[in-house]
C-alpha cells in the first residue's frame, strides 16, 4: 500500500471526486467526508501544489476537519472541502474559465457539495462559480445579494476563542496589554489584528508578503516569518496555511496557548505529544 492509499484508508470519508481541467491542466479534488449531519459543506482552496498527491492529501485533511467543526457546533452540515491545484503561471483569464467549468461541475453534483471561500478564492470568483451553481455557492459579493468576504466574521470568531482561552488561563478575558502573536495577515489575519488592536492588545505579526503598512501604523509590530515562532506572548495565532506546527517549532513557541484560524495546524497529530520545554 502506497502513502496515498494509506491516507485514503485512514481518511474514512464517503467519497473523493477528482477531475482534470484540461484547458489549464489543473487538478480539482472534492472530498466528501461526511453527510451524516447534513450535506457536505466547506470552502474551495486554489493554490499551486508541488504534486497531485499533496493536493489530494490537503483535501482529505481539510474535509475531515470540517466534519469535526460542524459536529462540535451541532450545525446541520457535513464535512467537505475542495482543492484546486493550479499551475503557477495561471492567468486571470484562465482562472475565470477554470472557475466557470468548476461551477458547472458543482451544478452537476446537485447539492452533494456546498462551497464558499478559502485561500485563493475571492467573492468575485464565487460569483463566477455561482453563475452556474447558484444554489450551492455562498459568500458571493454584496451586489449579488450575499455576504461577501467571510474574513471579518471568521476573525470575530477567532477573537472570541482567544478571549475564552485567556479567561481560562488567567481568569479574565480582558486583552488589554496582552501580547498576541499572529502568523499570516491575509483576509482573516489582518481583520483579526485590527480587532486585537481595538482591544488594546499588543500584536506581533508576520506574513510571507510585504508587511501591511496600515497595520504597522496602527501599532502592530512586524517580524520576519522565520522569527514568528520565537515571539513571547500569551497566544500564538496561526492564520495562514495549516500543517505548520511540528516537533521543532512547537519547542520554539513562547506562548501559553495556540488559537488560530488556520485549518489543521499540526503537521501531524503526534507532533503535540512532544514535551514542551519552554
Amino acid at each position: 500500500m502506497n502513502n496515498l492509499q494509506k491516507k485514503l484508508t485512514d481518511w474514512k470519508g464517503e467519497q473523493l471526486i477528482t477531475s482534470i481541467d484540461e484547458p489549464t491542466n489543473s487538478l480539482i479534488c472534492i472530498g466528501i467526508h461526511s453527510s451524516i449531519l447534513g450535506p457536505a459543506t466547506g470552502g474551495t482552496r486554489m493554490q499551486t501544489y508541488l504534486t497531485p498527491e499533496a493536493a489530494i492529501s490537503d483535501c482529505l485533511a481539510l474535509s475531515k476537519s470540517m466534519t469535526h467543526k460542524f459536529a462540535l457546533a451541532n450545525f446541520p452540515r457535513g464535512g467537505g472541502k475542495a482543492v484546486i491545484s493550479v499551475p503557477a503561471s495561471l492567468t486571470p483569464t484562465e482562472k475565470r474559465g477554470l472557475l466557470e467549468r468548476y461551477g458547472q461541475l458543482l451544478s452537476r453534483l446537485k447539492g452533494l457539495f456546498y462551497t464558499g471561500p478559502d485561500m485563493g478564492i475571492t467573492p468575485e470568483d464565487l460569483n463566477t462559480m455561482g453563475h452556474y451553481a447558484p444554489d450551492y455557492v455562498f459568500c458571493r459579493t454584496n451586489a449579488s445579494g450575499q455576504a461577501n468576504n467571510s474574513g471579518d466574521a471568521t476573525a470575530l470568531g477567532v477573537l472570541s476563542a482567544i478571549k475564552a482561552t485567556v479567561k481560562y488561563l488567567e481568569g479574565v478575558d480582558d486583552l488589554k496589554d496582552k501580547t498576541i502573536v499572529v502568523q499570516g495577515a491575509g483576509s482573516v489575519g489582518s481583520a483579526l489584528i485590527k480587532l486585537l488592536l481595538h482591544e488594546k492588545s499588543k500584536v506581533i505579526f508576520t506574513d510571507i508578503h510585504e508587511p501591511n503598512e496600515r497595520l504597522i501604523s496602527d501599532g502592530a509590530v512586524f517580524v520576519s516569518p522565520t522569527k514568528i515562532y520565537h515571539q513571547e506572548g500569551i497566544i500564538f495565532c496561526p492564520c495562514a496555511q495549516g500543517g505548520i506546527l511540528d516537533e521543532t517549532n512547537i519547542q520554539q513557541l513562547r506562548c501559553k496557548a495556540v488559537v488560530g484560524a488556520a485549518n489543521n495546524q499540526l503537521s501531524h497529530p503526534e507532533a503535540i505529544q512532544q514535551p514542551q520545554t519552554n
